[in-house]
């Protein structure tokens, strides 16, 4: 698998994890709460990624894409908070971002 369509899966990956946070975000909102269908929504596109997953794991190391797709994902959801949910982002959560982004430069193999 080349490392470009490693790149395009990852970011499907990230997408349908990202997508499948917003709904059961808003699962927490509603008042059936888990019986609400953006929580089922969202625990379908959890299950969606492990096709994803799959293709991934034949082809790379699970340290490299586990590094990437929590790194990835830690920024999307951080931005997804903020500008989405009116969450806070201060100190704490850039470092925590500063840290993601240190992960991938310390396990990438390019």
């Amino acid at each position: 698998m080349t490392a470009q369509k490693s790149l395009l899966i990852l970011a499907l990956i990230t997408s349908a994890t990202l997508l499948g946070d917003f709904y059961i975000k808003r699962a927490t909102i509603a008042p059936s709460g888990l019986r609400s269908s953006e929580f089922i929504a969202g625990g379908l596109l959890y299950g969606v990624t492990a096709i994803g997953w799959f293709h991934l794991m034949k082809n790379q190391s699970l340290a490299m894409i586990a590094v990437a797709f929590t790194a990835s994902t830690v920024i999307a959801l951080s931005a997804l908070g903020y500008f989405v949910f009116g969450e806070e982002f201060g100190k704490r959560e850039a470092v925590g971002v500063t840290f993601a982004l240190l992960a991938v430069a310390t396990v990438y193999k390019g």
